[in-house]
């Protein structure tokens, strides 16, 4: 089953963040065209933190 979460409205993001392994993907290609990945660790845990804190803090639909 898919789940989903919606950030508050005030909040606009138009960059895509992947997070996967020991690596982070950014991907911006409305206003700007450019994409790089970091691969480090800490990164990718920290970015992971960030993302289930936000998923558990945003309202279910």
């Amino acid at each position: 089953m898919r789940q989903v979460r919606f950030l508050p409205p005030k909040i606009k993001c138009d960059t895509l963040i992947q997070i996967y392994a020991n690596k982070v993907a950014v991907i911006a290609s409305k206003k700007e065209d450019y994409a790089f990945i970091i691969e480090s660790k800490e990164l990718a845990e920290l970015m992971k933190q960030i993302f289930l804190w936000l998923w558990h803090t945003s309202p279910k639909p």
